[in-house]
Formats: structure tokens, C-alpha cells, sequence
């Protein structure tokens, strides 16, 4: 009877580790780029654009698994065609995350530099897990495989300009550096799960518009330009006082003009 209790209660951990969000569960690949545009005749790293894919699968790493990843992208012109085409591999650990980038020169698959345009890249990745006891060494052999797992692939644009000036790329650089997101990066507040939770708003006004009132004067409604706060001042208290992690604030756009 202790026995059969034992391995009862040690099935029901299992099931509570192996818990997952079923709305981010599935295999997919998660595109970006360094740079939404830019010109291969730039000077040094301005002249390439590094294309990559998150591929994530978070249920495998819940339940466990572990296997091979191959993935490929597809560079296509203005026209539907593919002019540049990549392969690579990883292995998809405890994490559920593999990275695969490629350094786009803005040359077709002959070495020809590709005429202006807006360009579309494609990744697509499969997953062979370790339990199938079988592996693949060319991307074909694996992507037709019966017991396979093929990402859900993710299509994006980049831009073929020639005539970007290079303190303007530069420019473009920096803030994608800001905004792009390929691994977490912070500490979970919680150790085993993977995500974090972030405290803010999306909706707030300042004195741009009919915001910005103190709570003490703070009613159903207010006139336009009255209030004390200004954007700046708001973002303070939202960091300094609140203590969240972002605010967002969108003023009542036909009130701006009035209101300073």
C-alpha cells in the first residue's frame, strides 16, 4: 500500500513539473534582424544585416525532451523568388530554445549583389527528439521523417537600400539593439518556470491631454491641460515611486493641441 502511494504521489509531481502554457507550447520560430534596412555597399558590419530565429518549444522542455533541431531560411526578392538560401543545426537542451542566424551580405546564392527592394526571409525548422532513437544528416532526410515536428514559421522584411547614408543605418542599428529580445533576460521570479511576470499600464494621460492630476484631485473628469504631470513626470513616479516595470502614456489626441 505505501508503495502504491509512493509511486501515486510521484506520478502527480511529474505532472505538476511537466506543466506548461499551451498558448506558447508549440514549436515556433521567432524571426528577427538587426537592421529593418540596409545597404550592402556600407562600410564594415553596416553592409550586412544578420537575420535570426528564436526556435522555441517549450513543451518539449517541459516534458523533457531533448533532440536534434535543423533549420533553413529562405531569402526572397521583391518578386516571390528565392535568391539566398541557408542551413544549420543545433540541439534543443532544457532551455527549448535554439538559435539560428545567418549574416546577410545582400548577395543572391551566385555571389551578384540583389537590386533595391523589399526583401521577405523565412525560417523553417524541424525537431527529431531523442526518444525516436534515429538520427538524420541531411535536412531532406529529417524533414520528411514521419515522426518529425516542423516549427510554425515565422516571415519577415528587409530592406535593399542604396542610398541609406551610413550615419542613418548606424541610427537604425541602435535601436533595434534596444528592442530585440532573443533570450530572457532576467532572472525568473520563480525558479523553474520560465517566464517573468511585468507590472505597468498601457492606458494613461498626462497634462498633454486631461491626466496628470494628483490623486488627490483626481476625479471622473478633468480639464484638458489642468493637470500638474507632465509625461516625463509621470514616467518617474511609474519608476521611482510605483516601482513597475513599464507605463505607457497615450494622450486623447484631439485635446493635445489646447492643452500646452
Amino acid at each position: 500500500m505505501l508503495i502504491l502511494l509512493f509511486a501515486v504521489a510521484l506520478g502527480s509531481w511529474h505532472a505538476a513539473a511537466a506543466e506548461y502554457d499551451d498558448c506558447d507550447a508549440n514549436f515556433i520560430a521567432f524571426v528577427g534582424a538587426s537592421a529593418y534596412q540596409f545597404s550592402p555597399y556600407a562600410p564594415g558590419p553596416l553592409g550586412t544585416v544578420r537575420l535570426y530565429s528564436v526556435l522555441s518549444y517549450q513543451r518539449a522542455a517541459a516534458l523533457g525532451e531533448r533532440g536534434d533541431v535543423r533549420w533553413k531560411l529562405e531569402i526572397r526578392s521583391p518578386q516571390g523568388s528565392i535568391v539566398r538560401e541557408a542551413e544549420g543545426a543545433g540541439r534543443l537542451e532544457e532551455s527549448g530554445q535554439v538559435l539560428a542566424e545567418f549574416l546577410w551580405d545582400g548577395k543572391d546564392q551566385q555571389g551578384r549583389i540583389v537590386p533595391e527592394g523589399i526583401y521577405t526571409y523565412t525560417f523553417r525548422a524541424y525537431f527529431l527528439a531523442d526518444s525516436h532513437g534515429k538520427r538524420f544528416e541531411k535536412l531532406e532526410e529529417l524533414a520528411s521523417a514521419p515522426m518529425v515536428e516542423e516549427a510554425m514559421a515565422s516571415t519577415d522584411e528587409v530592406v535593399v537600400n542604396y542610398t541609406l547614408p551610413d550615419t542613418v543605418a548606424q541610427q537604425i542599428r541602435v535601436s533595434a539593439l534596444a528592442t530585440n529580445c532573443e533570450v530572457q533576460q532576467n532572472v525568473p521570479l520563480e525558479a523553474g518556470f520560465p517566464y517573468n511576470f511585468y507590472y505597468g499600464s498601457t492606458h494613461s494621460h498626462s497634462n498633454f491631454s486631461d491626466g496628470g492630476q494628483p490623486t488627490t484631485n483626481c476625479s471622473s473628469g478633468n480639464a484638458y491641460g489642468s493637470g500638474t504631470f507632465n509625461p516625463a513626470a509621470v514616467f518617474d513616479f511609474a519608476r521611482y515611486s510605483a516601482g513597475l516595470d513599464y507605463w505607457v502614456v497615450n494622450e486623447h489626441n484631439h485635446l493635445i493641441n489646447d492643452s500646452v
